[in-house]
């Protein structure tokens, strides 16, 4: 329901759920709504993924966010194939700014994506500005760098739409 649009009902959903199983009543860990013992934790990162709108293809070097929650002030962390980070965006006065950091392991990005109504993007990485190309699609900016990059812990990479 989140990655469809209807956030609160979704949201709503996760709530009753949660109630139902709550530790007082009964055992938390085995709720039959998501198959049994230990399934909780894959349901629950569905929901998380879709709130944040995080799209991954490691092979293709391609990461995405698309917040269904309070875009205008978002952070998230993510995970990929060979590592985790945060992702945190903040739009005010017609400014879109994101920041992508590694906090462990390593991440290939050679394409990226926000939901955003700009048509322009300024990259850098550790100060260094990147010439990238950028495209609108479906409310997407897609950015595309000239050849793969790979941030490692410690590292973050800042996108300005405008």
């Amino acid at each position: 329901m989140i990655w469809e649009g209807m956030v609160e009902e979704g949201l709503s959903i996760c709530r009753a759920v949660h109630e139902r199983y709550h530790p007082s009543k009964r055992n938390p860990y085995n709720e039959v709504e998501c198959s049994d013992h230990y399934s909780r934790a894959m349901a629950s990162w569905g929901v998380f993924t879709a709130l944040s709108g995080f799209s991954y293809n490691g092979p293709a070097g391609r990461i995405g966010f698309a917040p269904r929650v309070t875009p205008e002030e978002f952070k998230s962390a993510f995970t990929t194939a060979e590592g985790w980070g945060t992702f945190s965006q903040k739009i005010s006065a017609g400014r879109h700014s994101c920041h992508l950091s590694m906090a462990w392991g390593r991440l290939r990005v050679h394409d990226l994506s926000f939901q955003a109504h700009g048509t322009h993007a300024d990259v850098s990485v550790e100060g260094r500005p990147l010439d990238v190309t950028a495209s609108q699609k479906d409310g997407m900016l897609h950015i595309s760098l000239p050849r793969p990059i790979t941030l490692k812990a410690g590292q973050a990479i800042e996108i300005v739409i405008t």
